[in-house]
Parts: C-alpha cells; sequence; structure tokens
C-alpha cells in the first residue's frame, strides 16, 4: 500500500494510462457497427428518457442500441393517458418506421445527427403506435413519480432543472447568453450542498454516515441520469474519502484525472459531451486558485478562472462570448447558491414555502433579463482550426502553474490572434441560407461588413391548447450564431424584400438578439 501513492503519480504510469485510454476509447467511438434492419416496422425496447411537450412524445429508447423516438397524440385523451402513466424503464412495444436524424441545415449551428452520434444514437424511430406492456421496477417508479411531482408544480420549470438537472421546460436563452449556465448544472456546488447537510444530520453515527451518504449520492445520481457533471462531483467525494483513509497523499489534481479516465473508460461518448468537458476542464483548473480570506475576492477570482477555462468550449459552440460574465457572476453565484437552490429544496419539503420560491424566482429572472439587455460585453468569436484552442489552454495551464508574468501576458495576445483570424480572408462570400420555408441570403464583404436578405419565417396556424409547444423553435437563433460563427458581431444592412411572412417572418426575433445598425423594406404594400 505504501508504493500505490508513488504509483499513480508517476508520471510514466499517467502517460501509459492516456495511451491506452486513447486506443481504447478510439476503438469503441469508430469502430463499432450500427447497421440494422431499417425496413422492420416495429420497434421494443425500454425507456430510457421521455419528455411530452405540446402533442409530441419525445423517447430515448433502449432495445439493442439507443434510438430517438417520436410520436404525435391524436387526442388530449391519449396525451393525458401517457401523461399519467409512461414511466421511466417501461417496456414499450413501437409501430411505425425508422430514419436518419437530420443534420444541421446552417453551417456552424447545432448539428441535432451529429448531436445524437456523440451519444451513441444514430437511428429515429417514428412512431404511429405505441402500447406500454411491462412497467418499470420500484426504482424507476418512484424516479417517475418524483419527476411527474415537480412537472405538476407551478415554477415546474426551476424544479425540474434544480432538482433534476432537466433544462428542458426551462427558458435558457438569456441564462447562457449572461455565461451563468452553469448554476443550473448539477455539479460540485450541490452535491457539496447536500453532503454539507447530510453530514449535520447523520454526524453522530460515525462513519456510518459515510454509507448514507454514498446510498444518497448514488440514487441522486440514479434521479439525473448519471449526468458527467454529477458523477464527477460524487466520485470527486469519493476519491477524497479513499484517498485520506489510505493515506494515498494523491493531490486533487491527479484524483480529477483518473475520474475522468475511470467514466471515459466506461463511456467514451462522454468525451463529446459539453457539461463533461466544462466540469472537468474547469475543475482542474480551480485546483490552481490560491484561497483568499475576502469571500468576494476569492469569488472574483474563481469566476475569472472558470471563464477564462470554459472560454474554448463556449465559443466553439455558439461562437460567442460575454466578457461580462465575471462581473454578473458575483452576483448570481452568492443569490444561486445560498438562496434559490435552498429554497427550491426547502419548498419540496414545506409546501407553504412555494410563494416565497416563487418571488426569489421572479428576482432573479428581473435581473437576468436586465443583465441580457447590456450587450457591450459580447463579442463574436469565428469557428478557426480545433488546433489554436489547445494552443490557448496550454498558454492558459502554464499561467496558472507557473504564475509566470510572460505566459500571463502571451493569453490575450493568442486570444487576440484568434479574434482576428476572420481577417485573413479577403474574398467576399455569399450565403444560401436552409430556413427550412422562405428565403434568406447572407452576403459578407472583404472588410466582414454582413448583409442579410430576408429572414425566412415559418407559418403557423392556429391549435388546440393541448397541442401548443411550450419551447418553440425559430431560426433567427441559427441564424444569429451563423454570423458570429463568421467573426461578425452585427448586421449592417437587413433587407426585407417584400411582407410575406415566409419572407420577414423571423425579422423581429433576430432583431431582438442580434444589432441591426439599418432595415430596408420594400414599400410595396
Amino acid at each position: 500500500m505504501k508504493k500505490w501513492p508513488h504509483i499513480l503519480q508517476s508520471k510514466y504510469v499517467i502517460i501509459i494510462i492516456l495511451l491506452f485510454l486513447i486506443i481504447i476509447c478510439s476503438l469503441r467511438l469508430f469502430n463499432s457497427n450500427h447497421d440494422i434492419d431499417t425496413t422492420k416496422d416495429n420497434l421494443v425496447g425500454k425507456v430510457l428518457n421521455k419528455k411530452i411537450d405540446g402533442d409530441t412524445l419525445s423517447l430515448t429508447l433502449k432495445s439493442k442500441e439507443k434510438y430517438i423516438v417520436y410520436y404525435t397524440f391524436k387526442t388530449k385523451k391519449e396525451k393525458n393517458y401517457y401523461v399519467n402513466n409512461l414511466g421511466f424503464y417501461d417496456t414499450l412495444e413501437l409501430y411505425g418506421e425508422f430514419s436518419y436524424p437530420s443534420a444541421r441545415k446552417i453551417p456552424n449551428t447545432f448539428n441535432y445527427q451529429k448531436y445524437l452520434n456523440n451519444k451513441n444514437i444514430y437511428y429515429i424511430f417514428n412512431a404511429n403506435k405505441v402500447s406500454i406492456t411491462k412497467k418499470g421496477n420500484i426504482l424507476f417508479q418512484i424516479k417517475t413519480k418524483i419527476m411527474n411531482t415537480l412537472i405538476s408544480k407551478d415554477n415546474n420549470d426551476y424544479f425540474l432543472t434544480m432538482v433534476m438537472g432537466n433544462t428542458t421546460l426551462l427558458d435558457t436563452g438569456n441564462i447562457r447568453f449572461n455565461g451563468i449556465s452553469h448554476l443550473f448544472a448539477i455539479s460540485g456546488m450541490h452535491i457539496s450542498l447536500f453532503i454539507f447537510f447530510l453530514t449535520k444530520i447523520f454526524g453522530r453515527l460515525g462513519n456510518k454516515k459515510n454509507i448514507i451518504i454514498l446510498l444518497f449520492l448514488s440514487f441522486y445520481a440514479f434521479l439525473t441520469s448519471f449526468t458527467p457533471s454529477v458523477l464527477r462531483a460524487s466520485l470527486m467525494w469519493l476519491a477524497s474519502l479513499i484517498n485520506d483513509k489510505y493515506n494515498l497523499g494523491l493531490n486533487t489534481r491527479i484524483r480529477i484525472f483518473y475520474i475522468a479516465t475511470i467514466l471515459l473508460f466506461i463511456n467514451p461518448f462522454f468525451i463529446y459531451d459539453i457539461g463533461f468537458q466544462y466540469s472537468f476542464l474547469i475543475s482542474y483548473c480551480l485546483t490552481y486558485l490560491i484561497p483568499r480570506k475576502n469571500y468576494f475576492i476569492s469569488l472574483f477570482y474563481t469566476s475569472l478562472i472558470a471563464f477564462l477555462a470554459s472560454i474554448p468550449i463556449t465559443a466553439s459552440n455558439y461562437y460567442s462570448i460575454n466578457l461580462l460574465t465575471v462581473i454578473w457572476n458575483l452576483f448570481f453565484v452568492p443569490f444561486v447558491s445560498f438562496i434559490l437552490y435552498p429554497i427550491c429544496f426547502l419548498s419540496l419539503l414545506i409546501p407553504l414555502l412555494n410563494p416565497l420560491f416563487s418571488k426569489c424566482i421572479l428576482i432573479f429572472s428581473s435581473i437576468n433579463n436586465l443583465c441580457s439587455k447590456i450587450t457591450f460585453g459580447v463579442i463574436a468569436v469565428s469557428k478557426v482550426p480545433t488546433i489554436l484552442w489547445f494552443i490557448y489552454l496550454i498558454i492558459l495551464f502554464m499561467a496558472l502553474k507557473t504564475k509566470k508574468r510572460k505566459y500571463k501576458l502571451i493569453l490575450p495576445i493568442v486570444f487576440l490572434a484568434i479574434l482576428l483570424f476572420p481577417i485573413l480572408d479577403k474574398a467576399c462570400h455569399v450565403y444560401y441560407l436552409n430556413v427550412s420555408q422562405g428565403d434568406s441570403s447572407l452576403i459578407v464583404t472583404p472588410n466582414k461588413k454582413a448583409v442579410l436578405i430576408d429572414t425566412g419565417g415559418l407559418v403557423s396556424f392556429k391549435k388546440e391548447d393541448w397541442t401548443v409547444k411550450i419551447k418553440k423553435t425559430n431560426n433567427a437563433s441559427n441564424i444569429k450564431t451563423f454570423i458570429n460563427s463568421l467573426g461578425i458581431n452585427e448586421l449592417e444592412i437587413l433587407i426585407i424584400t417584400h411582407g410575406d411572412y415566409d419572407h420577414m417572418g423571423e425579422a423581429v426575433n433576430l432583431v431582438n438578439i442580434l444589432k441591426v445598425k439599418k432595415v430596408i423594406f420594400n414599400c410595396g404594400e
């Protein structure tokens, strides 16, 4: 046992484990066979995840492999039946047809096909008939009961997000814009609060309290569908416990490395998960943080390091960053951590506190919306070769590790070079955007001025209330993301050729999220 600390911290052992991990993960990620008989019209599987929005049922189904299932309810009565009876890990028999996930329509925007492939899902099953043949076991029935209870409450979007880590009902637009999404991902902060309260409650039981905490964390990870951030935080607590008990002497960075390795061996597809990337990269960088006595000074440096570490992930996925995130976190982190989050759980135990929880949500939403109106700190970051972000991270690691001034000076220079990368392209570009319904074209001049001609717009028709979806999709955010991915932060001119909805329907949504200097209308009727 005395040799284990030296073995586990040996650079040679770490390099060997890394090489072995790369080989194993590569074999599992790129050499798996997903050919199935897509001519079949039936499918039997167990429900891993479910979502009912309007008249649409969306499922993640586990059979021989994982599938996404879509089913449209025919009547309100049928919808209510599945709302009340469909549970996690129920066995379903379905009839319909297979299809492939759609790829992205506009370059550099959300790619649904790639998103599913990164979760080891390659086919969609469009069902026209669904029947429940067997209920899940007692644990999954408890999970279903908890989920349904949260959905039935007022403020169900916040309850579902803060308790289960499920953001399907939450409007995350301004939350993401202000750079505070991390506060609504179940992570180390939440797990630490759980452990703190459980330690206070069961502290008199001595070492037995750790068994209770372990059982609780295991069940909570199960409730949250074993998301990477929950697994990281829970395993970090367990690793710390083992490290202290056996005097292994492993520092936090080594423990983070081994936990990430274990999770990737179990599921290599975690490497594509944004939550996994944020959780481990930020946690690793924060290990270099020097503790400070003043809470707000400590919070500022924590927020700054977390922001700097998250830039490559945020910029690579959303193509814009908000420099004011560091400032906003000085308010939102303590507010969510010490007020909103605890009151959320207390109101579950004491329903009389629900009005207080509603007031806290109102305060949060109001300030969040107000902050989103301040846009001078938002900058577009173009799509650049991944190697540039690796160079950025290496410089960041060296600056945190060595504390040398030269790396702190080089870091902003590298970031500035990434921002200026688009100016290397001196060509004029014309893009014809696929906006599903209608037309939209983008002209980008050599000096990076953007002119958009029409916005497209999906014509909607009046529907019964029970069929209307909570989250409505629009192409405005995709158009903005694409423009940002070119390193452009605003539109020079928006031209509306005529007033048909399929040509200008997204115009209002677009000007609400992207600065437009001038709008030119056709003066016809």
